[in-house]
């Protein structure tokens, strides 16, 4: 079986994209990756720390949040475009459609 290709984001990428704009939008929009591995692993997402930094930068890539590297941690902020997706007013291809369990 091939791995999926870089222009096909795995279902669970999809998803943890979704989530962390889901939970950015519900907390004020600032938070770090450390942080967010911890509260999307409580919420029931299975996802390391370094794939929700790579899903963080991704978004930033596709202007869904900003992003800085203070240290070892990755800091990300929402911005209005990700707002729109996490309160369901745009879609975006690689971001689920459907809200995230928060």
């Amino acid at each position: 079986m091939n791995p999926p290709s870089p222009k096909t984001p795995s279902s669970k990428a999809v998803v943890i994209r979704r989530a962390i704009l889901d939970e950015l939008a519900a907390i004020g929009g600032t938070h770090n990756h450390d942080a967010l591995a911890v509260v999307l692993k409580g919420k029931g997402h299975p996802v390391s720390r370094d794939e929700v930094a790579e899903q963080m930068r991704w978004l930033a890539e596709h202007g869904m949040m900003a992003i800085e590297q203070l240290g070892v941690f990755v800091v990300g902020d929402i911005t209005m475009r990700g707002r729109d997706i996490a309160d369901g007013s745009v879609t975006y291809d690689g971001i689920s459609p459907f809200k995230s369990a928060i």
